[in-house]
């Protein structure tokens, strides 16, 4: 019995320790990125060999388990085969060997179903706040004294204009829907007030801090699903609706005066963005052009930067998941969706057998599949920047269809 507590603590102490350095907490005096990338996938790996060791209930891991394999195979291929543009090996490796964080999700799965543990859940979501915090301190500091306390994430150069002045931007993480997902949890079931004022706060990093258009949409997309589903839940369905109803009039309100400009970001029309957009569309168009030669295999490993001419470079990090489709073609593709499937198989279900989505684990594991949804249409999840939250899902899901087995009916 103290050997499995022993093996679920360490499991607790690599998850924890993978998510804290790839959240970026160290890039202080410099950015430590990569090195804190290799040093996650090394535990992540001994961690999983852990598990294989000691785990006695492979056989519910067997599909992604399988898909592991399949994805690892099919990227040696590509490592091997000849590509269309040449890459130094190094940049490869920084940009895909963060996959093998997928095997993270097992440690994940058992730590999440032996002991039904909502607490480290919630305790990621901090990790997710506390970063977003001290970020919002750094762009304050820089912007307004010029005190750049974080040399590691500040990048002067990468600014935009917000209220007639220029701002030095910082970007998200991979964790913000993940983020408002818990703290809607908190907030409905749990009664936890605090986490309105966090969900504010998500809304003013993305619209004040990052900037980001997509950010900004994805969670207030994901907020508003949130909300319908729990009203058409509610036992009580009338007040809730009022307060649902009141809560978006509120939001809608407050977003009128900017909705017009908003949406005109998007067109390539527009005087700010507008290079933004049109630099992404001819990218696209190139990709595809590519992809029609080799559709089965795709175009292969290619680097984050492709230079057209001195005025037009196009960065893979800009595009979102159907990019997959161009670099790894359908075999590729459809491997990588694998996760996805089984997540909305495992959604599916809960929502089919009217299981209780009150249950911490069965909600996350709903609302985190809409929104990865909804996420492919804006960025792409197998970034070694954004591929963290890949294992954490998959860990859920896996978790998620062993609850389902003992059938959480709500009274």
């Amino acid at each position: 019995m103290n050997l499995k507590i022993k093996t679920n603590t360490f499991y607790k102490i690599v998850i924890v320790l993978v998510f804290f350095l790839n959240l970026g907490f160290l890039n202080i005096t410099m950015n430590i990125t990569g090195i804190s990338m290799y040093f996650s996938i090394v535990i992540t790996l001994i961690s999983f060999f852990v598990f294989l060791f000691k785990a006695n209930d492979i056989n519910r891991h067997l599909l992604i388990i399988s898909y592991c394999i399949l994805l690892l195979v099919f990227l040696i291929y590509q490592f091997l085969r000849p590509r269309y543009f040449f890459a130094d090996t190094s940049e490869l490796l920084r940009m895909y060997l963060p996959f093998l964080l997928i095997f993270l999700a097992f440690p994940i799965s058992q730590v999440i179903t032996k002991t039904n543990n909502f607490k480290l859940l919630e305790l990621i979501c901090i990790l997710g706040y506390t970063i977003l915090a001290l970020r919002t301190i750094y762009w304050g500091m820089f912007n307004f004294f010029n005190i750049n306390m974080a040399p590691g994430s500040i990048i002067p150069d990468w600014t935009r204009a917000l209220g007639g002045r220029m701002f030095t931007r910082l970007p998200g993480i991979f964790l913000n829907g993940y983020i408002m997902i818990v703290s809607w949890y908190n907030l409905l079931y749990k009664q936890k007030v605090i986490y309105l004022g966090g969900l504010f706060f998500m809304l003013f990093y993305s619209v004040i801090v990052t900037q980001s258009r997509a950010g900004i949409i994805e969670l207030l997309m994901i907020s508003l699903i949130i909300l319908l589903f729990y009203t058409y839940n509610a036992k009580n369905r009338l007040v809730r609706g009022i307060f649902v109803t009141i809560f978006i009039l509120f939001v809608f309100i407050l977003a009128m005066p900017h909705i017009a400009g908003f949406i005109d970001t998007f067109s390539a029309n527009n005087l700010e963005y507008g290079g933004s957009t049109l630099t992404r569309q001819k990218g696209y168009q190139f990709y595809l052009d590519l992809w029609l030669n080799n559709r089965i295999f795709g175009i292969g490993l290619i680097p984050d930067n492709i230079q057209i001419n001195r005025w037009l470079t196009y960065y893979l990090s800009d595009y979102n998941f159907i990019v997959n489709l161009y670099e790894f073609g359908y075999i590729g593709f459809f491997i990588l969706l694998i996760p996805f499937f089984y997540g909305i198989k495992v959604s599916f279900l809960i929502v089919h057998k009217k299981l209780c989505t009150n249950d911490s684990i069965l909600f996350i594991q709903i609302f985190l599949t809409v929104f990865l949804i909804i996420d492919m249409f804006f960025q792409n999840i197998y970034l070694a920047q954004n591929i963290t939250l890949l294992p954490l899902y998959m860990g859920i899901s896996i978790s998620a269809a062993n609850r389902i087995k003992e059938k959480p009916y709500c009274m």
